[in-house]
């Protein structure tokens, strides 16, 4: 019984078609999640000019200081600013329709330097990603991310008012 022989060229031609294949479908994906991401980052920065028109419209808002996204179960684009008096104040921008905006008094709570020191306290070894206010089940706090020292991404809530810790989440990594 004879054996059917390919010619050594055509297995090549099928190695290289292949690979080719990978590599196309490889820069796709890559080329796919590059449009997305600059898409959200696009879609965040037109919420936020959005976000500035309507605080400075409906609230007591006279000068913005910093813009910020809080991404909570309603996410919210918090403002930072100051009042014609010159008080210090977040101004909570629902980004969905259908929620209420909030304005909080940065005096009547924790400042942001009082929370990044009961959190160094706790944490010497840790690198600081972020420190965001937010707006959660009706609760004014403090979004606290960063990584420890195993590694691991830390989300940390405080209350706004006491500064009592509200929850955290560790991701952790597996190995």
């Amino acid at each position: 019984m004879m054996r059917q022989q390919s010619l050594p060229f055509t297995e090549r031609k099928f190695v290289i078609w292949l690979i080719a294949f990978i590599f196309f479908l490889s820069a796709s994906i890559f080329i796919y999640f590059l449009v997305i991401s600059f898409m959200a980052e696009q879609d965040r920065g037109e919420t936020f000019a959005d976000s500035v028109k309507s605080a400075l419209d409906r609230t007591e808002l006279e000068h913005v200081d910093e813009i910020m996204r809080f991404n909570g179960k309603v996410p919210y684009d918090v403002i930072k600013g100051k009042t014609g008096d010159g008080e210090h104040i977040f101004v909570f921008v629902p980004v969905m329709e259908g929620e209420e905006m909030k304005v909080i008094y940065e005096d009547d709570g924790y400042s942001r330097e009082e929370i990044l020191g009961k959190w160094q306290q706790t944490c010497r070894e840790c690198d600081l990603i972020q420190l965001t206010p937010g707006y959660e089940n009706g609760q004014t706090m403090w979004e606290l991310i960063y990584t420890d020292n195993k590694g691991q991404y830390v989300f940390e809530y405080y209350h706004f008012h006491s500064g009592n810790m509200y929850e955290q989440f560790i991701l952790r990594q597996t190995q």
